[in-house]
């Protein structure tokens, strides 16, 4: 399954398919073609379990620009198990979808963006005790405008 034919024929805009076309990706795993046509990409619920390089990472990116593109007040949220894989996701969303006006934020605790702040993202990368704590305080903007979580 051909990624460009993908993205044009589930309503990614040209800027959006210009950069997943900068990642050199031309056609999906197995499992990633298998997820389109389990409806990620639209809405559908997903849980994908399969080893380390056979493209989960490719699946959440679409799913969460997808989400964004079709509605631009909507947050996705990005929760990675440890501190430095979330920094270094953060680091590569914020580059990646800056040609896209998607502002990315960090949650991880001791280096993150001040709270009152993080409800301007639209895809904020987060370890898990981090949303714990903003769980408990009662973050509602967190959970009010979430379309996508990757866990």
């Amino acid at each position: 399954m051909n990624l460009i034919k993908v993205l044009e024929n589930n309503g990614f805009t040209p800027e959006a398919i210009k950069v997943f076309a900068n990642s050199n990706i031309k056609d999906l795993y197995p499992p990633q073609a298998e997820a389109i046509k389990k409806n990620v990409l639209n809405g559908k619920n997903l849980l994908m379990s399969v080893p380390t390089a056979a493209g989960k990472t490719l699946i959440a990116e679409l799913s969460m620009i997808k989400a964004l593109l079709t509605n631009p007040e909507s947050r996705c949220l990005y929760i990675a198990p440890l501190k430095a894989l979330a920094s270094e996701k953060y680091k590569e969303f914020k580059a990646k979808y800056k040609p896209l006006g998607i502002d990315v934020g960090l949650a991880i605790g001791d280096s993150d963006t001040p709270k009152k702040h993080l409800n301007r993202y639209q895809i904020l990368v987060a370890t898990a005790e981090k949303i714990d704590s903003m769980l408990r305080s009662r973050a509602k903007w967190l959970i009010d405008s979430l379309s996508v979580i990757v866990r």
